[in-house]
């Protein structure tokens, strides 16, 4: 309970104290580029803490747990704790399988469950680099915070949570803007949003699902990525990286991921996952030169290639 409030708090202290810093140094062009990546990074963090939210693994008491991670963490970074709840559990239910949960909340196949061209891996490095340019230049956040404010209505909530959800956001908007802080609201939360927080989110999932993962089917689902110090407070923090451990125990908490990747490190079946040590490295298995794309499209199966 301790580490998750912890992390929680800690994130929006640096968020804080970006928003501090570049007001001091009066908005210079590189302060407010840093300050939109460091925000970004930190919206991000809130939500994987939302997502061991989503397991019960943020308060030991449920109801706290929903009502404390969507205040502190979920709301403000346009998510709800149910509404993702009720997607993840199919993600973990059936990976890989026309029922992942993942192929609803990112749209990776289309109605005839085929894989979409935006989704199928390895890809050019340019490609990849245009989908990252494509989906962090704003649209895809906005799309993303019209969709967490739609979720009362997909969830049929009663009348008076609605009206709690709603209200958090008048509050907010009208303290906003009672205070002049409209602009900079936009500035410092919608811009770091809609461009690095969805940066990082796309790379996270390409790293976790994306691309050849392995031969063995008991693997061939998930890869885990253990980035360094830079790698992990900018794309994977709080230990998100550890996603094939989170996979076979979906009830440890972030913060003890670390020893579970050790116990498990020590079992000979463990030595076939596969586990990168570098962000980079992750993605380099999502990545071919377009002619070599075409030979290793051939060498894998469709569900070797699918979420």
């Amino acid at each position: 309970m301790q580490r998750a409030l912890g992390a929680v708090l800690g994130d929006w202290f640096i968020i804080g104290a970006a928003i501090g810093t570049c007001e001091l140094l009066l908005c210079h062009p590189l302060a407010v580029v840093a300050a939109v990546f460091l925000i970004g990074s930190r919206q991000h963090a809130l939500a994987i803490v939302v997502h061991d939210a989503v397991h019960y693994r943020f308060l030991p008491n449920k109801k706290w747990n929903d009502w404390v991670a969507n205040l502190l963490a979920a709301w403000p970074t346009f998510i709800e704790v149910e509404l993702f709840r009720s997607v993840h559990a199919l993600h973990h239910r059936y990976l890989g399988e026309r029922t992942d949960g993942n192929r609803v909340a990112w749209a990776t196949h289309d109605q005839k469950g085929q894989i979409t061209s935006e989704w199928e891996y390895p890809k050019s490095r340019s490609g990849l680099v245009l989908k990252l340019m494509r989906r962090s230049a704003v649209i895809t956040g906005l799309c993303w915070i019209r969709r967490g404010l739609r979720a009362p209505l997909i969830l049929q909530w009663p009348h008076w949570k609605s009206s709690v959800f709603f209200g958090y956001y008048v509050i907010a908007i009208v303290t906003l803007l009672a205070f002049g802080l409209g602009l900079k609201a936009l500035m410092y939360w919608a811009v770091p949003y809609c461009t690095w927080h969805i940066a990082a989110q796309y790379i996270r999932l390409i790293c976790e699902h994306s691309g050849h993962i392995a031969d063995d089917r008991d693997f061939n689902g998930t890869r885990s990525t253990l980035p360094g110090m830079l790698g992990s407070f900018f794309i994977l923090p709080h230990n998100v990286g550890y996603h094939i451990e989170h996979h076979w125990y979906p009830s440890v908490p972030w913060y003890n991921l670390p020893a579970l990747h050790g116990a498990l490190s020590e079992a000979p079946l463990f030595s076939k996952a596969n586990v990168q040590r570098s962000i980079s490295a992750a993605l380099r298995q999502c990545v071919a030169d377009h002619s070599s794309r075409f030979l290793a499209s051939l060498r894998q199966p469709q569900s070797e290639r699918s979420h």
